[in-house]
């Protein structure tokens, strides 16, 4: 998968092989946001890849994914929280070194898992 670098994906058939592509492309980007790791995807020219000699004995297929649901790039949110919550936040960032955001992303990727 050229715009994705790191994604591999096979089947028993042709069919077979689309249908692992979502699968495959939705877990290798959920793993690189877990790892902390940054999502690169580029948006290829498709016939200059498609004419590239390492792509050339490759199939093409389109696959539409929302990439939203990926975006690293941190966004700035504003929550209220109770005080006897916040001391417990912050009792936990600091023996984990630690900022409020990080601990609280951590909890939101662990209650989504």
């Amino acid at each position: 998968m050229p715009d994705i670098p790191g994604v591999y994906f096979c089947g028993d058939s042709i069919e077979h092989a689309m249908w692992n592509v979502r699968d495959a492309l939705i877990g290798h980007l959920k793993t690189l946001l877990e790892l902390g790791e940054p999502v690169q995807v580029t948006l290829g020219n498709f016939e200059e890849l498609r004419m590239a000699p390492e792509h050339a004995d490759g199939m093409w297929a389109m696959v539409e994914l929302d990439l939203t649901q990926f975006d690293s790039r941190p966004q700035r949110i504003s929550v209220r929280l109770l005080r006897c919550l916040l001391s417990e936040l912050d009792r936990h960032a600091a023996a984990r070194k630690q900022t409020r955001s990080e601990v609280l992303a951590w909890a939101v990727l662990q209650l989504m898992d």
